[in-house]
C-alpha cells in the first residue's frame, strides 16, 4: 500500500497527516506502524526526508506530550544498535547533535545518564572523542562545566572516580 501527497511544479507538494482524535474523558488512541514478524529477516521501517535544491531539507521531531503539571510522555529508541549521527558533506560545515533536559521554573530538571549495561563478561566502555583536523584547522576540545547556583554558593562538581 502506498499513501502519498501529488507532486508539485510550482508551489509546495500536499500534505498528510495521521492522526487519533482526542478524548476529553479518557485516553486518546494509538497509531502502530510496523513490519511483520518473518523467519529470516523481518522489513523495515524508513522515515525520510526530502532533499532541497536550493534550501534547507525538512525536519524530522518526534515530540512526547505532556502538560504544564505533570511530567510527558517517553520516547524510547532501543535496539541491537542504535546510532544517531549526522550527515556528511564536503560542501557545507557539520551539524551538531544536542541532548538535553528542559528547563524547570518549579522544581528540578531531569538527569541525563550516559552508561553501559553490565555484563557476567567485559562491559562496554564509554568514549568521549572530538575530531580531527584534516587540513588547517583545530581539532575539536572536551569541555565538562558544572552547573553554577544564582541562590546559593555552592556550584555543581565534576567527580572522576
Amino acid at each position: 500500500m502506498t499513501v502519498g501527497s501529488s507532486a508539485a511544479k510550482k508551489g509546495s507538494s500536499g500534505q498528510i497527516t495521521m492522526a487519533t482524535g482526542s478524548a476529553t474523558a479518557a485516553a486518546s488512541g494509538t497509531i502502530s506502524v510496523r513490519t511483520g514478524d518473518a523467519k529470516t529477516s523481518s522489513g523495515n521501517v524508513q522515515v525520510q526526508l526530502g532533499t532541497s535544491a536550493d534550501g534547507a531539507s525538512g525536519s524530522f521531531n518526534v515530540v512526547a506530550g505532556g502538560d504544564k503539571a505533570r511530567a510527558g510522555g517517553a520516547i524510547g529508541l532501543t535496539g541491537d544498535r542504535v546510532d544517531i549521527a549526522t550527515s556528511s558533506s564536503d560542501k557545507r560545515a557539520g551539524q551538531g547533535i544536542a541532548i538535553a533536559t528542559g528547563s524547570s521554573g518549579a522544581g528540578v530538571t531531569g538527569a541525563i545518564s550516559i552508561r553501559t549495561g553490565d555484563s557476567v563478561r567485559d562491559a562496554g566502555d564509554i568514549s568521549l572523542l572530538a575530531g580531527s583536523s584534516t587540513r588547517r584547522g583545530i581539532g575539536g576540545s572536551i569541555a565538562l562545566t558544572a552547573g553554577d547556583s544564582s541562590r546559593s554558593a555552592e556550584g555543581g562538581s565534576i567527580i572522576l572516580e
